[in-house]
């Protein structure tokens, strides 16, 4: 797993588990400025009311990371929202309006994200203020809704043995990526570990190295997601699914990324445990 991976994975855990500083951080490092903007602005949020001074410099570093964001098209729909946020926040509704409008037109699919910005939001403000931003336009509805992914990604992040984490990869498969089935295999080998269907062509996984929709011929398997650690795919997760979209593309590879992570989580912990060493102890 190259380290912009490792980073982004970790700052998804930390963001879970609302460790929004940390996390803020790890985005950074992946990156990821509108993730790191958001997470900023959380965990200014959470500093009590003697901290405010430490508050504003966390709001105006995330209005600079927003701002390099939309600059590079960096997951714009995301980056608007954010916008948004930081906008209600300073008390402009209009601005926050136009940039939740800005949020629709960068990335229609997610809509349903959009919206629930836009209700929280109406939350901060009252009056006037909540009316100038209630109509956003209508967008088409996203096939990935966040509060669908995020619990899975907890899951995947906090395994604790392979067992469970093969469990929750074959369960997004089956439900969030909509597959009509989805298989597990493990191993040098690519040994089959969850699921029925097997691996058409194990050589395509092992060059690939990334996320792929898988031919044979003229037809479309689904998508393959090759779990790499250290560079070396251990793993990989086929989604049979004959018409997959970019979203499911981008949702299976974050599942990997998660997946990797919490296997060289796993397999660390499993080596202090073998040595006779306490969790946490070099």
């Amino acid at each position: 797993m190259q380290d912009h991976e490792r980073a982004y994975a970790l700052g998804v855990a930390l963001h879970q588990n609302r460790h929004y500083h940390e996390a803020a951080l790890r985005f950074e490092e992946a990156e990821a400025w509108g993730q790191a903007s958001t997470c900023w602005r959380l965990a200014a949020l959470e500093l009590p009311a003697g901290q405010r001074a430490e508050g504003d410099l966390w709001l105006r570093r995330a209005r600079r990371l927003v701002r390099r964001a939309l600059a590079q098209g960096n997951a714009p729909g995301h980056a608007w929202r954010e916008a948004a946020f930081l906008a209600a926040l300073r008390g402009h509704p209009h601005r926050t309006r136009e940039a939740l409008v800005r949020s629709v037109e960068a990335a229609p699919q997610e809509a349903q994200q959009t919206e629930q910005a836009r209700t929280e939001i109406g939350q901060m403000l009252a009056g006037d203020s909540a009316g100038a931003i209630v109509q956003v336009p209508p967008a088409p509805a996203m096939a990935h809704p966040l509060w669908a992914l995020l619990p899975l990604a907890r899951r995947l992040s906090g395994a604790l043995d392979a067992d469970r984490l093969w469990d929750t990869v074959h369960e997004v498969g089956t439900t969030l990526l909509r597959g009509t089935s989805c298989s597990v295999f493990v191993g040098s080998r690519l040994r089959r570990v969850r699921g029925t269907e097997d691996l058409p062509s194990i050589d395509k996984v092992r060059q690939a190295g990334e996320t792929f929709v898988l031919q044979e011929g003229d037809s479309t398997v689904g998508i393959c997601a090759p779990i790499l650690v250290e560079d070396v795919t251990v793993a990989c997760f086929l989604v049979f699914q004959p018409t997959p979209e970019e979203d499911d593309l981008a949702v299976a590879s974050l599942v990997a990324t998660l997946a990797s992570a919490a296997l060289e989580n796993i397999r660390a912990m499993e080596d202090r445990i073998a040595h006779g060493r306490p969790r946490g102890e070099p």
